[in-house]
Parts: C-alpha cells; structure tokens; sequence
C-alpha cells in the first residue's frame, strides 16, 4: 500500500517532521546528496587546513615550553646532585736569588833561601870600619883571614879581618873584622834589602873544613854592627855576617 505524502508548500519550508514510526519520503527527483567534491568542499577544506596549521603551531610552541620546563627540572635536579665543589688552588714559586760565597784560599809561600849566587856584592875597603850598619840587610861577598876560631867562639862562629880581594898573606888584610855566624836556626826569616830571606840549612857544615889563620872567601848577608871587650881592656867593633857559604882558600 502506498502511503502519499503531501508535497511541498510554495514557501520552501519544509513540512513538520512526520510523527514517531513513520518514515520520511524520498527526496524529490532532480535532487542528489551532497558531492565531496563539490563547490562546498572546497570552503570546507581550505577552512579546515587553516584551522590544522594553527592547532599545529600551538601544539609547536607548546613543545618548545614543555622542552623548556624540562629542560630546567633536569638543570635544577642536576645541580642538586651535584657532589661537593672542587677548588683548584694554583701553587706559586718563588724564586730567591742564591748568594755564592766564593772561598779564596791565599797561599803564603816561605822566604826564599840565600844562595852565594845572590850575594855578589862586594864592599870598598874600609866602609865595613866606616860604616858598617849602612849594609845591613844586603848579601855580600868577602875575602877574609881567620884570626879567631876556637873553643870561645864555638864551632859555628868565627872572628876574621876583611879585605875586598884575596891575599896570600894575613898581614895584607886589613883592621875591619867580620863575625861569621851559622847559629841561626834554618827556616828563620832574615831582614835583607830583597825582603825577607832565609839562611841554608846547617850552614856550620860549610866552616868544618875551615881552621884558624886559614884565608876564606864567604858569602852572606850584613845583620848590624857590634862590639866585644878584648883582654888588654879595649873593644872591638864587628860586622856580624849571616853565613850562607865559605870555602878555604
């Protein structure tokens, strides 16, 4: 049985809903549903892909503060786990300058000892009389005659009369008289005009060979007149000679 339905009014607007358990009548000929493709998809998806481009910038932006919370919940987590701090403390050298004491050792080396080859000097006749004491500190060189060498003047001094030549006989000698001593202890430093000297050692040897009234050639250095009493009451005056070599002649 076929139900009718009433058509459409004039004005466009549809009829009232028909009542509960009746169905509605199919669209009027001519008409189709609605076509995706259609003019009024068009404004449909263009409203759509602008909506999508904004709900996907909001979701960026809400990304980017999300990463940004978390970024500082793991900073402050991070640094309140954080161990004890370490501090380096930078070591500073000081440099203090080195004082060097340089020790100088000063060798102080002994008189030289006086050789007859030092001594060449030979004095005028007489001035040894004169003047004696002028030729203190100088070596000289003497021909001599041996008046005097016993047991009082001891085996290492000697009493001579002074010439400055050799003669063969004593009486050619004349008054001057000269001391040869060889008593002074080797090493013992000696006042001459070439500074201070030393006499050889055991110079009493070099007077071994060498007996009373012999007639010497000597050689040594002039320490400074002086005198002795002689038996008939008088003095003598002296040249006193530091022995370095003789020889009998």
């Amino acid at each position: 049985m076929t139900e009718e339905h009433p058509p459409p009014n004039d004005s466009g607007v549809p009829p009232e809903s028909p009542p509960l358990g009746q169905t509605l009548p199919p669209p009027p000929a001519g008409t189709s549903p609605l076509d995706p493709s259609g003019p009024d998809s068009d404004s449909s998806s263009s409203g759509f892909l602008s909506n999508r481009k904004w709900v996907i910038a909001g979701a960026a932006v809400g990304a980017v503060v999300i990463l940004a919370l978390v970024g500082a919940l793991v900073s402050n987590g991070s640094s309140s786990k954080a161990g004890p701090t370490t501090t380096t403390t930078e070591a500073t050298t000081t440099t203090v300058p080195r004082t060097t004491t340089s020790m100088v050792t000063t060798t102080t080396l002994p008189p030289p000892i006086l050789t007859k080859a030092m001594c060449t000097e030979t004095p005028p006749d007489g001035m040894v009389t004169k003047d004696g004491n002028s030729f203190t500190g100088q070596c000289l060189h003497f021909w001599a005659h041996v008046f005097q060498f016993d047991a009082a003047t001891g085996p290492c001094t000697l009493m001579a009369n002074y010439s400055n030549s050799w003669h063969k006989y004593n009486f050619e000698y004349g008054n001057a008289i000269l001391m040869i001593d060889s008593n002074q202890s080797f090493g013992a430093a000696v006042t001459s005009t070439q500074g201070k000297v030393q006499l050889p050692s055991n110079s009493c040897a070099q007077l071994g060979p060498i007996s009373q009234g012999d007639n010497i050639e000597v050689w040594g250095i002039a320490q400074g007149t002086s005198s002795y009493s002689t038996k008939a009451g008088g003095t003598n005056q002296y040249l006193k000679i530091g022995l370095v070599d003789a020889y009998k002649r």
